[in-house]
């Protein structure tokens, strides 16, 4: 789970890009949805590692 400060920096870009303004609720949780998408599309695949060493 994203710590209050990161929570707040999300809602403000939200807001910034989408002009749609988050509570505190709605914005942890597409805050940390957007985090665990990051995280997953992001981890490095070791089957693909092993079959290109």
């Amino acid at each position: 789970m994203l710590n209050n400060e990161a929570v707040n920096e999300f809602i403000e870009l939200y807001k910034k890009h989408y002009g749609i303004s988050l509570d505190i609720e709605k914005g942890t949780e597409l805050a940390n949805r957007f985090y665990r998408f990051l995280k997953l599309i992001t981890k490095p695949n070791s089957q693909n590692n092993a079959k290109n060493n």
